[in-house]
């Protein structure tokens, strides 16, 4: 999986929807489009890690993964996904709560994909390093900066090289970056501490692994930008599946039981509404014809009278 961690040094998780230029949330916004959704697909191999380090008394990361559902690269519609999500989530992270959330229906699909942990850069890039690096393998920890060698150059020299299997005569490939972890600033860049921090963090979290620094261009470019390029690069080492698993896999088996079993239970709801409506309506024409009856028989009496 490619993990992309960007530090968003003014941004905090109590923005406003409708006013994303405050804490530059409209950078965040940009930066999940361009990691996760591609031309009619979303890349299902990606995740990006944001922390929000604009509230500097507590920290907080979003990761945003390829299994969201209906992503849009519009930074409105981004931003409202994101609250929505925040503020489900955010309800887990309160102090003394230790409850999972229990998130509705109605808006589990926004929520899907999102997670919120409390953390800053270090912690977050820690993480995603460590999960990289999970079963024992070195995923490299990509730095992007503007002073730094090309980063073609840096893959021609850092790629495993294919190897000849003299016994069975067939070309074989070193297993690829197929997991690594990409670091880049903001609008506001990377300090020099964070720098040096990141470079200790990739040398030792999850047992430790290359930590390479590369450049773009000799030119700065958007946050957004960078990620698109680096998926470039990335393309051409191991593409993005095509399906999240594969036919008759467990997890696609468990989907597909979960996703009939919702239907089934919208279905059943409609259903109960649909029945109720019409209790309601029997309820009403009988009540009606009551009231007729009885102003039919009233009006008999008056003329009886008269």
């Amino acid at each position: 999986m490619r993990r992309f961690v960007v530090p968003l040094h003014r941004a905090r998780t109590d923005f406003d929807p409708s006013n994303l230029r405050e804490g530059r949330i409209d950078v965040a916004t940009r930066l999940i489009a361009a990691a996760l959704i591609s031309s009619q697909r979303t890349r299902h191999n990606t995740e990006i890690c944001l922390p929000f380090l604009g509230d500097k008394e507590r920290p907080r990361t979003v990761c945003v993964s390829g299994i969201a559902k209906s992503l849009h690269p519009s930074e409105s519609f981004i931003g409202s996904r994101l609250r929505t999500a925040i503020g489900y989530l955010e309800l887990s992270l309160r102090p003394g709560s230790g409850q999972r959330v229990e998130v509705p229906e109605t808006v589990a699909h926004d929520v899907r994909g999102f997670r919120l942990h409390d953390g800053g850069f270090e912690a977050s890039l820690r993480e995603a390093l460590t999960n990289a690096r999970d079963g024992g393998s070195k995923a490299p920890l990509l730095l992007l900066l503007q002073e730094a060698p090309p980063l073609a150059s840096v893959l021609a020299e850092h790629l495993p090289k294919r190897v000849e299997d003299a016994s069975s005569a067939t070309s074989t490939q070193q297993l690829p970056w197929t997991d690594i972890v990409i670091v880049l600033g903001d609008d506001i860049g990377l300090s020099d501490e964070e720098r040096d921090m990141c470079t200790r963090v990739g040398e030792e979290a999850g047992g430790g692994g290359p930590v390479l620094r590369a450049s773009l261009g000799s030119g700065a470019l958007l946050a957004s930008h960078a990620v698109v390029i680096a998926h470039h690069y990335m393309d051409q080492i191991h593409e993005c599946p095509s399906r999240l698993w594969s036919d008759g896999s467990h997890d696609a088996t468990k989907m597909g039981r979960q996703r009939c079993r919702r239907v089934q239970r919208q279905q059943r709801g409609k259903q109960q509404q649909q029945q109720q409506q019409q209790q309601q309506q029997q309820q009403y024409e009988v009540a009606l014809d009551s009231v007729l009856d009885q102003s039919v028989e009233k009006c008999q009496e008056v003329m009886e009278e008269t």
